[in-house]
């Protein structure tokens, strides 16, 4: 019967194996999504940090998506990735404030805004 070395000091016997690196197989971790997203972290979701907080700014002010917006203090805003993703997806809200910054956002969104009063069909 073989039996292994013993460490000496009359603890379990130990044994070293040694594997050579280009032995182990490449391993991808992936990491897990954030629970919120903030302008630290806004590449999470292709954006750079200011363009997330227009977009957190908008999301606040539009009552579909206003609670899922995270506000702390005067600079903190986060949200969760899918409620960032689902408002980028969702039509703009028909009332939108008339400012540069709404009109500036809309136009960075891919939307433009048009007038009610431009088109007068016969029904008006």
């Amino acid at each position: 019967m073989a039996r292994l070395p013993a460490t000496g000091d009359g603890g379990p016997p130990t044994v070293t194996i040694a594997i050579p690196i280009d032995a182990i197989p490449a391993v991808t971790v992936a990491a897990s999504p954030p629970a919120l997203v903030t302008k630290r972290n806004a590449s999470h979701v292709g954006m750079t940090g200011p363009e997330l907080v227009r977009v957190l700014r908008a999301m606040k002010a539009d009552p579909r998506f206003r609670s899922a917006v995270i506000v702390h203090g005067k600079s903190y805003r986060a949200a969760p990735p899918d409620a960032i993703v689902a408002y980028l997806r969702a039509a703009p809200p028909a009332a939108v404030d008339r400012d540069a910054g709404a009109d500036d956002l809309l136009r960075e969104l891919g939307y433009e805004r048009a007038d009610g009063a431009a088109r007068k069909g016969p029904m008006s």
